[in-house]
C-alpha cells in the first residue's frame, strides 16, 4: 500500500514573495488532497507527477510544470521515484499576471536551471542583488501557453470514473468497449456516447491516450522503448512511436534524451 501524507511540507514562512522547496518521494507515494495559501509552480526534475483535482487529472513529465493557483485543492501521486522542485508564489506581491486556473506549461532549459538554482537559495534570500534577479528571471521565463495533451477531465459519470481508474493503474488492460459495457451495466452505444460527451474522444482513441500516459513513468525508469510499448498494450513499437509523437510532439527516443537533461 503506498505511503500517504495529508499535510505536505511547503514554503509558507518568511516574508519573501517567492519561495522554493525541494522534496524527494518514493514511487507510489501519495500526498493527499490539500491546498496552499500561495500559488505554486510544481515541477519534477525526475519521475512523473500525477495531480488530481475534483474535475481534472494532469500527468507531468520532467519537460513540463503545472501551475496551481492558490487555494486549489489537489492530490499528488508519484509515478516512479520523484524529485519534486516547487516554486511558491505570492501572485499579488509579485505583481504578475497569472492564470486563475490550473495550467500545464513547457519547461525550457533556462527555466529548468532557474528552478534548480532557486532551490539553493535560503528562504530569506536577499531582496537585492543576485538572489532577487534569479527569482525575477524565473517568473519572467514562465510562458503561459497551455499544453493540453497531458490533461484529462475527471468524468462525472461514475461508470467512466471506474474505467479511468483502471487504466491509470493498468494501461494495457485489453478489454473492448463491449467488454466494458457488460462490466459497468450499460449498452456499448450508451457508453460510447458518454465517452464522447465527457472526453471528446471515442473509447478506442481515449484508450490509446491513456496507454501513452501510462508509458511515461516506464520510459522515465529507463525501460527499453520496445518493452514499454508492449507493456502498455501496443502490438508494435512503431505503432507506439507514431502515437507517442502525435501526443507529445517528439518520438520516444527524443523524449528520453530531453528527460535526462544536460549532462
Amino acid at each position: 500500500m503506498p505511503s500517504t501524507s495529508a499535510v505536505p511540507l511547503e514554503f509558507q514562512g518568511h516574508d519573501r514573495p517567492v519561495g522554493a522547496l525541494a522534496k524527494d518521494y518514493p514511487d507510489g507515494y501519495v500526498v493527499r488532497a490539500h491546498s496552499h495559501r500561495r500559488a505554486q509552480l510544481m515541477y519534477a526534475c525526475a519521475g512523473i507527477l500525477e495531480v488530481r483535482t475534483d474535475a481534472s487529472l494532469w500527468v507531468i513529465p520532467p519537460q513540463r510544470a503545472l501551475w496551481i493557483p492558490s487555494e486549489v485543492t489537489h492530490e499528488v501521486r508519484m509515478r516512479g521515484r520523484v524529485e519534486m522542485r516547487t516554486i511558491y508564489v505570492d501572485v499579488a506581491r509579485c505583481g504578475m499576471s497569472a492564470p486563475e486556473t490550473l495550467m500545464l506549461i513547457r519547461v525550457s532549459a533556462l527555466l529548468r536551471e532557474l528552478i534548480l538554482r532557486a532551490m539553493t537559495l535560503p528562504a530569506d534570500w536577499s531582496a537585492e542583488g543576485k538572489d532577487a534577479l534569479v527569482m525575477a528571471l524565473l517568473l519572467e521565463e514562465v510562458e503561459w501557453k497551455s499544453d493540453a495533451a497531458l490533461h484529462l477531465q475527471v468524468p462525472r459519470d461514475a461508470r467512466l470514473r471506474k474505467i479511468l481508474d483502471i487504466y491509470l493503474s493498468t494501461p494495457a488492460d485489453p478489454r473492448s468497449l463491449q467488454d466494458w459495457a457488460i462490466e459497468v451495466g450499460a449498452s456499448s452505444r450508451t457508453l460510447e456516447r458518454r465517452f464522447m460527451a465527457e472526453f471528446g474522444l471515442p473509447f478506442r482513441e481515449w484508450r490509446q491516450h491513456m496507454r501513452l500516459l501510462g508509458a511515461l513513468p516506464l520510459l522515465g525508469a529507463g525501460r527499453p522503448i520496445t518493452q514499454v510499448a508492449l507493456e502498455v498494450g501496443y502490438e508494435t513499437p512503431s505503432a507506439f512511436s507514431t502515437m507517442f509523437r502525435r501526443l507529445m510532439g517528439v518520438t520516444p527516443s527524443e523524449y528520453l534524451m530531453r528527460a535526462r537533461g544536460p549532462d
